[in-house]
Parts: structure tokens; sequence; C-alpha cells
């Protein structure tokens, strides 16, 4: 997204406040040139992935929650030594 999107839409946006000003470059006929559209469309493939991974995860979450996995506890290692410790009669 920074690489591909960000850093080309940026410098695009400066040369165009450079030569034209700022209100032109954060203007609708700005943004609307075919190179703006390209890049933003660019984008694409790399938000659906990480829209996927967002979607994965609150599925893991959402699963945890619901049913949790009952497991015997485990002795923690400072219960184990202490039991180690302790004189048997």
């Amino acid at each position: 997204m920074s690489a591909f999107t960000l850093l080309p839409l940026g410098i695009l946006q400066l040369n165009a406040a450079i030569k034209h000003g700022y209100w032109y470059a954060r203007s609708a006929e700005f943004m609307q040139q075919p190179i703006v559209d390209l890049l933003v469309w660019m984008r694409v493939p790399a938000d659906s992935l990480f829209s996927v991974g967002a979607v994965v995860l609150l599925w893991f979450v959402f699963r945890l929650w619901v049913s949790p996995r009952r497991e015997s506890p485990v002795p923690s290692a400072t219960a184990v030594a202490a039991a180690a410790l302790t004189p048997k009669h």
C-alpha cells in the first residue's frame, strides 16, 4: 500500500501542488485522472488479502470465545518444585 499507492500518489500530488496549487492537488479533477485510478485499483489485491486475513483471525477468536477448549490444568513449575521439596512421611 505504501510503496505502490501512497508514495506515488503523494509524489503526484506534491508536483501538482507545486505547479498548480494545493487546492488543485486535492480537487476532484486531479483525483479522477487515469493514473490515480490505476494506483487506487492496484491496491485491490493486497487489500483483499488483508481482509481475508482479518476475517480468519476474527473467526479464530470467535471460536475460542464461543467454545474454549477444556483441558486439565497443568501444574505450574513452582507447584511441582514445592511438591518435590515437601517431606513425605
